[in-house]
């Protein structure tokens, strides 16, 4: 019987395929939260955060369109974020609320 990887070895993995390809290759945080299977949000989050600091990741959130869900601007600092942008797929000003229009995006270092 094969022993399944552990998680940050599947996370390891994960980060060498996203720098590979020609490809932007990116993954919000959920979603390498559901590939990689860590025990908890947090342990994930303690272990990106080293590889983001470690120059392995590049992070960065996204603002997205409350209307089309394109994404509208890219900020490096959560502090950077200013609370309305001009949604240019909508056609109007949008009033930026972090825990609905902001996520965090993980892709390989440019």
């Amino acid at each position: 019987m094969m022993k399944r990887k552990g998680w940050r070895e599947r996370l390891r993995t994960l980060v060498s395929e996203m720098g590979r390809g020609r490809q932007h290759i990116e993954y919000p945080f959920n979603r390498v939260l559901e590939i990689v299977d860590a025990p908890t949000a947090r342990a994930l989050n303690e272990e990106l955060t080293r590889l983001v600091g470690n120059g392995e990741l590049d992070a960065v959130y996204r603002i997205r369109s409350q209307e089309t869900g394109v994404g509208l601007a890219e900020f490096h600092n959560l502090m950077e974020i200013p609370s309305r942008v001009f949604d240019d797929t909508a056609d109007r000003y949008q009033n930026v609320v972090l825990g609905r229009d902001v996520e965090l995006v993980y892709r390989a270092p440019e």
